[in-house]
């Protein structure tokens, strides 16, 4: 079913949402910042890659691509590919219409439940997207056997330009959810927030993408996180599947009682499916205390410690990306 289809395109277009940095950091300084120790680094560093990761999840919790601060080429991929059928979408229903507001229009969904669809096209005569053209989803209990869904996801065109043959792209769009929840099995993911999306590629083979926002909350069965002034780029080569990633921003996790901010040092690089193999991010929490994480390779990693802010790593722990992850 075309809709349904569509929203789960929209929702892995939000996938790409995970790591951070760079929006109005108003919302991050009012949030107390816990303090890094030797006991809970490992922890904190984890919940910096399992907010990444469990942001993009959401999306499409079975496919369980991961990203953010452990990125890989399939998101980009999917990205591309959905911020397409998005695109295609409206510009299939704006074809021959009169009418700037398309909808809404309620369809049922697979198994139950109903998904309503609204789009609003500036230029209903372009041969593309314009600025300003938005798709409005909203689920309603919407079950397609796997999973339900309820809630609204708004994406709103900022910049569309593509080539005849698809290239060059450049591509910017505000996506917003509000009540939003997945349910599959045991576990039940919520996300509310806003994120705006970029993509761009000049030859069709290397695609940047740019993921920000002011504030998104993730909860997961209960256990909530919360991003600040988030902001990733990542550039992915389709012809090798190499990949680079630049992050920062604040993560508020209520199981470390508090608000960590990280920023990437040494860009994560890495290539297909692996876990980066080189980079560097910072961690810091209450009174300057620090995780220097380093990766040795597409398996371990290294958390540096310097508990007391005094500039100075006095302890080191090894562990793994798996362990992170987990």
């Amino acid at each position: 079913m075309q809709l349904f289809k569509t929203l789960a395109a929209c929702t892995l277009v939000v996938n790409a949402l995970a790591a951070c940095g760079g929006g109005d950091s108003s919302g991050a300084d009012s949030v107390p910042k816990a303090a890094i120790t030797a006991d809970n680094a490992e922890q904190a560093a984890s919940v910096v890659v399992k907010t990444s990761s469990g942001v993009q999840d959401l999306g499409d919790a079975s496919s369980g691509l991961t990203g953010g601060v452990l990125p890989r080429s399939a998101v980009t991929g999917s990205i591309e590919v959905n911020v397409r059928t998005l695109s295609n979408l409206v510009i299939e229903s704006a074809g021959n219409l009169e009418a700037v507001t398309i909808g809404p229009e309620t369809e049922p969904c697979q198994v139950s439940g109903s998904i309503t669809f609204i789009a609003n096209i500036q230029n209903p005569n372009g041969e593309q997207v314009s600025p300003g053209d938005s798709v409005s989803l909203t689920a309603n209990g919407c079950a397609d056997g796997n999973s339900v869904v309820n809630g609204t996801i708004t994406l709103v065109i900022n910049r569309f330009s593509i080539g005849p043959s698809g290239i060059p792209l450049d591509f910017s769009a505000s996506v917003t959810l509000a009540g939003f929840s997945i349910v599959e099995g045991s576990e039940t993911s919520a996300i509310n927030g806003d994120i705006t999306i970029s993509l761009a590629s000049e030859d069709g083979i290397t695609t940047t993408t740019g993921l920000s926002g002011d504030s998104i909350s993730v909860s997961i069965n209960g256990d909530t996180s919360s991003l600040f002034a988030f902001a990733f780029n990542t550039t992915v080569n389709d012809s090798n599947g190499a990949y680079t990633l630049s992050s920062n921003g604040t993560v508020d996790a209520t199981e470390l009682g508090g608000a960590v901010t990280f920023q990437t040092v040494v860009p994560f690089r890495g290539v297909g499916e692996a876990y980066p193999d080189t980079g560097e991010v910072l961690i810091t929490g209450a009174d300057n205390s620090l995780i220097r994480l380093v990766v040795i390779d597409s398996v371990n990693v290294r958390l540096d410690v310097d508990a007391d802010g005094d500039g100075n790593f006095e302890g080191m722990i090894n562990t793994t990306w798996a362990a992170l992850d987990s």
